[in-house]
């Protein structure tokens, strides 16, 4: 195997520190780095599990935000929220199949917050919304445009 050579007198920058905060509440590009649908943990169901990788060139570039969808759960109301996000999702990024391996690679914008810690876990960023790649907010939809202005023997003004 081939060696390579360091310079001893070189020292890692402290900046590269590994840091376990989750990253802050804002509005972030990302790709979905892994997908994987499995059974909860509880057995009460079954769970889309998304990894997304900041791709914004912001200092949490290459920082991880994971997300569990529960598509399936014996709480009816836990799946409908979770139903409702893995719609938006779908939107987000334009597939239209029932398959989860059509989510990995794809590009959108992500909103996080922050869920305080507790006593077992420390504090996480929690995906809150899912947005096309292409726009910071929802898109509204727009006005038509103004009808075709009349030809200038038809104004008035124009004789």
């Amino acid at each position: 195997m081939p060696k390579f050579f360091r310079d001893t007198a070189v020292e890692a920058p402290a900046d590269q520190q590994f840091s376990n905060d989750p990253v802050p509440a804002g509005i972030y590009t990302v790709e979905i780095t892994n997908v994987d649908v499995a059974d909860l943990s509880t057995g009460k169901g079954v769970g889309l599990k998304l990894e997304f990788t900041v791709i914004d060139p912001t200092p949490f570039a290459r920082r991880k935000v994971w997300s569990l969808l529960c598509v399936q759960h014996q709480n009816e109301s836990a799946q409908r929220i979770a139903q409702e996000q893995l719609a938006a999702l779908l939107v987000a990024t334009g597939v239209t199949s029932d398959e989860a391996d059509d989510l990995f690679g794809k590009i959108l914008r992500i909103r996080t917050k922050v869920r305080e810690g507790n006593d077992k876990y420390g504090p996480k960023a929690e995906v809150a919304a899912f947005m096309s790649a292409g726009t910071a907010a929802p898109v509204t939809r727009q006005a038509p445009p103004p009808a075709a202005a009349p030809a200038a023997a038809a104004r008035p003004w124009a004789r």
